[in-house]
């Protein structure tokens, strides 16, 4: 990738978080671990102004504008002396970044016509880290003001990074010796023809919040729960076309949660851990509202510090593990893919990331039209989904790799069923 000097490197290095060490190993074409947030416009964009207020910008972020670099026994950020240039943007996102031998920088920026887009490796941040990137950017480039006219979670190129910001939030909750979880069965798999390497199909379907919160609402839960309960209920059609009962699994969802909102933490590394809301056709069909039901008593039932506390203490645990810190870098990067692959991602169906709701200076809302949130997922899910809203558009994109477009076709079905209008784009 091309890189532009620039003057806010240091001669500093950078640990990396808990979770940035499992993706760092997972570095391969099966699974990229690169998620895309872009924002569109209501003017082209000038990819010279947008150089200079990424140049500015990225000064107040210089534990992303770094290099991975290997170590005798995890991988380690250096800063880079350059920020990337701001690329055309291509046809397929989410492609793997060269950035595992220190050859360039794990995020890029691309633009087409009115879009930003913002492309990033998991090695480095989740989507609070990536969206106060791309917010800053956005603030810098359209004028909204300095410092002090700005939202405390725009950071401004005039500040300088906070302390917080760099921890590794789940060595601070970390608790020893907290019982061990209880390994999930294998989830049911989404079957399909493989597209070649590199192809990937995004979907998008734009609705209107107010209309999705009345629906959530009428059967008591939120928006994100109603949402998760219509990706389940998708599934269950796609799993019933397919297989007969003899032959079904659980459909489990990877929904991921960002851990700020319940043990406080500022850091704009990787702090986020996956819920895995469920249904078993094996007991027999779901209907509708007794999936919504039943996803509503779980989230609330695991969105608390214990659930938390324990899977950071098996994180956390295994990192610590004495045998396991010993074994040489180059040994882990050949392990640990086919362990994460065999014990954790064939443990959901699919993922499904919810954003929330993004904001932005009154100053300068009106010149953003949409946000769009493309998420990440590992070769054994063919489809991932994610969303993002942003005024009263809510975006809920599906990354695919398969040729049949089968699950979007259930799951927009199933929301057209219960009356919702939707718009579906698609980057064929």
């Amino acid at each position: 990738m091309p890189i532009r000097r620039s003057t806010h490197a240091t001669s500093e290095w950078y640990r990396t978080d808990n979770a940035g060490r499992i993706f760092a190993s997972l570095y391969r074409w099966q699974i990229t671990s690169v998620f895309r947030l872009s924002a569109s416009l209501d003017e082209p964009v000038s990819l010279a102004r947008l150089q200079t207020s990424v140049e500015r910008v990225m000064g107040r972020f210089p534990y992303f504008n770094v290099h991975l670099r290997q170590g005798m026994f995890w991988c380690f950020f250096e800063p880079s002396d350059g920020v990337p240039e701001v690329q055309r943007d291509s046809r397929y996102p989410c492609n793997r970044l060269s950035y595992r031998h220190g050859e360039g920088v794990p995020f890029r920026i691309r633009v087409y016509h009115r879009r930003i887009a913002l492309e990033m490796a998991h090695v480095l941040t989740d989507g609070t880290g990536a969206i106060t990137l791309l917010r800053s950017i956005l603030a810098d480039y359209l004028g909204a003001g300095d410092e002090t006219e700005l939202p405390a979670d725009i950071f401004s190129a005039g500040q300088l990074p906070h302390e917080e910001e760099l921890e590794d939030a789940f060595r601070r909750y970390h608790r020893p010796g907290l019982p061990p979880m209880s390994r999930m069965e294998r989830a049911f798999q989404i079957e399909g023809t493989r597209e070649p390497r590199g192809v990937r199909h995004i979907t998008t379907g734009i609705l209107e919040t107010k209309a999705v919160i009345k629906l959530a609402k009428e059967r008591g839960c939120t928006l994100g729960e109603f949402l998760i309960a219509s990706y389940l209920c998708a599934l269950q059609d796609v799993q019933s076309a397919y297989t007969d009962r003899g032959g079904k699994r659980p459909i489990r969802l990877d929904v991921p949660v960002n851990l700020r909102t319940h043990l406080p933490s500022k850091t704009m590394r990787n702090f986020f851990l996956p819920t895995y809301p469920e249904i078993d056709p094996r007991l027999g069909s779901y209907e509708f509202d007794e999936v919504a039901q039943t996803v509503h008593h779980f989230m609330k039932g695991v969105l608390q510090e214990k659930y938390f506390l324990q899977m950071i203490g098996r994180n956390v645990g295994a990192e610590q593990n004495p045998l396991l810190r010993a074994v040489p870098l180059f040994l882990k990067n050949l392990i640990l893919p086919e362990i994460y692959t065999r014990w954790n991602l064939t443990q959901a169906t699919s993922g499904f990331s919810n954003l929330g709701r993004v904001t932005l200076p009154e100053c300068i809302a009106d010149r953003v039209e949409r946000f769009d949130f493309v998420p990440t997922h590992p070769s054994t899910r063919g489809v991932s989904c994610g969303l993002v809203s942003y005024g009263d558009r809510l975006n809920i994109c599906f990354n695919r790799i398969l040729k049949e477009p089968t699950v979007e076709r259930h799951f927009f079905r199933t929301l057209s069923h219960m009356g919702l209008k939707i718009k579906v784009e698609s980057n064929e």
